[in-house]
This record gives C-alpha cells, structure tokens and sequence, in this order.
C-alpha cells in the first residue's frame, strides 16, 4: 500500500514540474530590452534622436538611414529578426507629417484622385495617453504600381485594392523636451500579426527615449 502511495505521489510531482515548465515557458516575456544603437547622423541632422528600449525578443538593430528630401530630413531605423526562415522587420520612421483624421491617414493623393481606405483597416489608440492611430495593412503592390506608372484619366476611374495583411502601423506622437511635438510612425513587416500585437507595438513607442545632440 505504502508503495501505491509513493508512486502517486511521484506521478504528481512530475506533473507539477510539467505544468511549472509550461507555465514558465508560456509566461516569457515577448518583449525584452534592447540597447539603443549610436545614432549620430541622426542627432546631427535633427538635433536629437529617438530610438526605442524594447523589442520583441530576438530582434536586434539592422540599419538606419537619413533622408534630406527638400524641406524635409526625415530617418528610418531598422530592426530585425529571422524567425522559422522569415525575415521580420520594424522600422521606425520619423519625422513624418501625421494628418489630423484617420480619414487623412488612410488617403493616398495624386494630382486627380484620392483613394480611400476602408473603415474597418483603422483603430484608435492610446500612446503616453494621447491620441494615436493602429493601421491594419497598405495598399497593395499592384496599386501603387498603378499609381506610379498609369496615366492620370484611367486612375480617376480605377478601384484601387488595400491588403490589410502587408503591415501592422502605429502612428503616434511624441513631445520634445522642448516642447515641440514630432510625429512617427512604427511598422512591422513581414506577416506582422502573427507575431507582434497592438500592444505590443504601443509598448513598443511608449519605451522610446530622447536623445540630444552634443
């Protein structure tokens, strides 16, 4: 008898130890610290920089790259991970012009048309408790090929198509110590729901910190 008791006894500890180990292993973080890359071009160009804390795991800092279009210098900064042969990207983009509506946000204008977006490709969201936009998806390839390369009379007429799958974006803002407020924009590539959520992403942009130039 004493020794039917022991084996039970053994079988439950056994099965505590599994459900500790799967507990743990469902519970690990999906979000882990990151040291922010030296960005100097960046602060040189800006006056400062902004770079995210967090990132989901196994992502590390890919490249960055300034672009002075005109009036504007606006930075990109690349994150990446290979993941099961998938190569998972965000990119940080700012400054950039935000517009005031999701309406605006989900447009996409030339000189004689403005494609809208559907509704349902577009939340709204908190970040640092202020305003700030989830957009579910792009236009898709074929679209801005059109766009590009057909001629203004048959784009007045053409359906464009938005593919809610090709990115997962958060546009949001962020005020300077100075007080000014710049606005960016986080996207996720590359099957992007199936790895990274909205909260993540807010996560995400709440973790970024200022950095001035010296």
């Amino acid at each position: 008898m004493l020794f039917k008791y022991r084996i039970v006894i053994r079988i439950l500890i056994v099965v505590v130890l599994v459900f500790l180990i799967l507990t743990s292993a469902c519970t690990e973080e999906t979000l882990v610290t990151v040291q922010p890359p030296s960005l100097d071009n960046v602060t040189q160009a800006l006056g400062y920089s902004l770079v995210p804390t967090i990132m989901p795991r196994d992502f590390e800092f890919d490249n960055y790259d300034v672009f002075d279009i005109g009036s504007e210098i606006i930075t990109t900064i690349a994150y990446k991970r290979i993941h099961n042969s998938d190569y998972q990207q965000i990119f940080l983009l700012y400054p950039v012009n935000l517009p005031s509506s999701t309406n605006d946000i989900l447009s996409l204008e030339n000189l004689v048309l403005k494609w809208q977006a559907p509704d349902d490709a577009t939340i709204k969201v908190k970040v640092n408790e202020k305003e700030a936009y989830i957009v579910y998806g792009g236009w898709s390839d074929k679209s801005l090929r059109e766009l590009e390369n057909s001629n203004p009379e048959f784009l007045t007429t053409y359906i464009p198509e938005w593919n809610y799958y090709v990115y997962h974006n958060l546009y949001f803002d962020y005020e300077l110590p100075s007080g000014q407020t710049v606005s960016l924009t986080l996207r996720a590539l590359t099957n992007p729901f199936a790895w990274i959520t909205d909260e993540e992403l807010i996560a995400i942009a709440e973790s970024i910190v200022f950095t001035p130039a010296t």
